[in-house]
């Protein structure tokens, strides 16, 4: 599992949606549905813990045409991963 885990601000240990897609053979489109499913369907006094759980981020990945395209991503620490 290790080679998922990368270090964040203060040393806190973090994953990526597309980190978890891979490691378990899943499409990264169906992680990112899991992750927005879980937080639509939190009530209020849960959402607060769980949104620092996930960070959604966006990151531009180069094309063969030399362009880029954007992409989502959530970051998420041990907690997120677990759940």
């Amino acid at each position: 599992m290790n080679d998922i885990v990368f270090r964040g601000e203060n040393n806190q240990a973090l994953t990526n949606s597309l980190l978890v897609a891979e490691k378990f053979e899943k499409q990264h489109k169906s992680v990112i549905r899991a992750i927005e499913n879980l937080l639509q369907d939190i009530d209020s006094e849960c959402s607060t813990k769980l949104r620092h759980m996930f960070a959604e981020y966006t990151e531009d990945i180069p094309q063969p045409n030399g362009g880029t395209k954007t992409a989502r991503r959530f970051a998420m620490n041990r907690d997120g991963f677990n759940l």
